[in-house]
C-alpha cells in the first residue's frame, strides 16, 4: 500500500463526525476506561497509511495517537513508546510516562481527539 503523504479537508470532516459521534454514545452509556482506550486505535486506523515523514517523531499529538494506540492493542494499555519518537510526557496531550498503565476516559480521548485532528489538519490536509 502507498503511504499517504495528505487527506482531503472532508475525510478529515467524516472522521471528526464519526468518531464525533462514537464519543457521544459512549458518553451515553458511561463508558468505561476500556472503552476509551479501544476508541484510540480506531481513531488511529482512519489516518493509518500516512507518511511517518510527514508525521513526523517529535513527540506531536500525532505521534502520541499511535503510540496510544500501539500501546493499547500491544502492550495491554501499558504506555511503551517506541525507539526514534520524542514523546515526553511533559510535552504531552495527556502526559503518560513510560510504563504507565493508559486508562482513558471520556474528557482525555476529546482533548487527545481534538489536539491530533488539528495537527493532522495542519501538517495533512
Amino acid at each position: 500500500m502507498l503511504l499517504r503523504t495528505g487527506y482531503d479537508r472532508h475525510y478529515v470532516a467524516g472522521c471528526r463526525e464519526s468518531v464525533g459521534a462514537a464519543v457521544e454514545e459512549l458518553r451515553r452509556v458511561g463508558a468505561g476506561s476500556a472503552a476509551w482506550n479501544q476508541l484510540v486505535p480506531a481513531l488511529d486506523r482512519w489516518f493509518s497509511l500516512r507518511n511517518p515523514k510527514v508525521e513526523g517523531r517529535d513527540g506531536n499529538p500525532i505521534n502520541e495517537v499511535r503510540v496510544i494506540a500501539e500501546s493499547v492493542t500491544e502492550h495491554g494499555s501499558v504506555m511503551t513508546v517506541p525507539r526514534g519518537i520524542k514523546l515526553a510526557p511533559e510535552g504531552s496531550v495527556l502526559g503518560f510516562e513510560p510504563g504507565e498503565e493508559i486508562s482513558l476516559d471520556g474528557d482525555a480521548f476529546e482533548r487527545l481527539f481534538d489536539a491530533f485532528l488539528a495537527e493532522v489538519e495542519a501538517k495533512l490536509t
